[in-house]
């Protein structure tokens, strides 16, 4: 604590020091959960609070992050964001090998090794970009669309930038009917300080239906070039439904065969022509389904429902806590193999 006060009088910026937030001016937490999260933001305590890392970028990841910034954003009392790990996977490539090849522990037949313990950013190697790349600028963008009247055209946008008036930015919009275009156009925005929203209204209406379900993609973009982007590079996007959704109509039997049904024994049977499926009444499982000949069951086991997928992060800290809550938890689908019916 000493030793802190001390660099304090030499260097006034604010100290941060995960594990010893008693001594330091800003709370801080690695990975927490968003309960712990949340009960760690509310504690009756006069400093900021910090996810000093989370969000580990390992493999198929980043996939929560909506839900921690959607209470950081909206509902948190002392928060002031968190530092995802990391920005790229630190992958490199071998002399001899093509260079769009990239290699991690192991893969120099250096031992012992982190494995791909090191691959665990949001770009590639090469800085390409990735699904969780976009998942962050998503999650991220300081912009809000909301429907206001979307049938009418009527939109709102928050602005949520800190320093950024709205009309720094132009708007293109799409109107899709079920799933194609059918209209578009662009609009520059109107004035809106931060922290202020703005509305609008797109010139749409008259090309919308009742002959199918209609849904409009914004796309916000640069008006100007800057330092770091073209003009016309998107910032932020959103996609809003215009009409409710339409419900499919019934599906007509392809024969006027009757469907024949019996129960005996505890078990129910379901048979037309090229299909048969039975049911044990007991357990309520599938226990036969067969079509055109075919049995699409294994072994009268049912179909399974493996309820767990896994990802790169659970080869480390979290298998043992999956399994400990699901002991008879298949933690990769693939363990399923080709005798088990999964869906």
């Amino acid at each position: 604590r000493g030793r802190l006060r001390r660099g304090a009088c030499a260097d006034p910026r604010p100290i941060h020091y995960e594990g010893k937030n008693d001594v330091a001016d800003i709370d801080s937490r690695m990975y927490p959960s968003i309960e712990s999260m949340i009960e760690q933001d509310r504690q009756d305590r006069d400093k900021p609070y910090f996810l000093c890392e989370y969000a580990h970028a390992m493999g198929n990841a980043i996939g929560n992050l909506e839900e921690y910034w959607d209470y950081i954003e909206n509902r948190s009392v002392r928060m002031i964001g968190g530092c995802i790990w990391d920005w790229v996977d630190q992958g490199l490539c071998k002399y001899g090998e093509l260079p769009t090849n990239y290699y991690y522990g192991g893969g120099f037949g250096d031992a012992p090794n982190d494995n791909n313990f090191c691959c665990n950013g949001i770009v590639t190697p090469d800085r390409q970009v990735t699904p969780k790349l976009l998942e962050v600028k998503k999650v991220y963008q300081y912009l809000r669309l909301h429907a206001d009247d979307p049938a009418s055209g009527r939109i709102c946008i928050e602005n949520r930038y800190a320093f950024l008036d709205l009309d720094n930015f132009c708007l293109h919009w799409t109107l899709l009917r079920d799933g194609l275009p059918v209209a578009e156009g662009d609009t520059d925005l109107p004035s809106a300080a931060p922290g202020s929203t703005a509305t609008l209204t797109l010139p749409y209406a008259d090309r919308v239906g009742d002959d199918g379900e209609y849904f409009v993609n914004l796309s916000v973009r640069l008006r100007r070039p800057c330092v770091w982007a073209d003009a016309g590079h998107e910032v932020a996007s959103e996609q809003l439904a215009v009409t409710d959704r339409r419900l499919p109509g019934a599906v007509q039997p392809r024969t006027d065969e009757p469907l024949r049904i019996s129960s005996e024994e505890g078990r129910l049977t379901l048979a037309a022509t090229g299909f048969r499926m039975e049911m044990d009444l007991t357990r309520g499982i599938v226990t036969s389904l067969r079509y055109a000949g075919r049995e699409l069951i294994h072994a009268g086991a049912g179909f399974e429902l493996n309820w767990y997928r896994s990802i790169d992060n659970d080869k480390r800290t979290y298998r043992p806590t999956v399994c400990a809550l699901r002991p008879d938890a298949e933690v990769t689908w693939e363990a399923a193999g080709d005798g088990r019916s999964v869906c």
